[in-house]
C-alpha cells in the first residue's frame, strides 16, 4: 500500500499496513493522490500553495517503487487534487 500527504509525505507498507515506512519524495508539496500502475511504477500528484490564493501543480513519478521520485513535468500546472 501507498499513502501520500502534506509536506511531500509518502508512506509505503509491504505487510498489509502493519508497518509503514516513509519514503523521501524530494518535494514539500501537499501530495493529494497516488496511483500504482504495478509494484514499481508509481505516480503522485499534488499542489504547492502560493501567495495570492493560487497554487502550482506537482506531478511525481517513480519507476522503482518509490525510490527515488522525480518531477514528471516541467510545464506549469494548476494545483492538482
Amino acid at each position: 500500500g501507498v499513502a501520500v500527504g502534506d509536506h511531500g509525505a509518502v508512506w509505503v507498507t509491504f505487510d498489509g499496513g502493519k508497518e509503514w515506512e516513509r519514503r523521501p519524495s524530494g518535494t514539500k508539496a501537499s501530495l493529494r493522490a497516488v496511483c500504482c500502475v504495478n509494484e514499481t511504477q508509481w505516480w503522485a500528484v499534488g499542489r504547492t500553495e502560493r501567495a495570492g490564493d493560487t497554487s502550482v501543480g506537482t506531478v511525481l513519478a517513480s519507476n522503482d517503487g518509490g525510490l527515488p521520485w522525480t518531477e514528471a513535468t516541467t510545464a506549469p500546472l494548476p494545483g492538482l487534487n
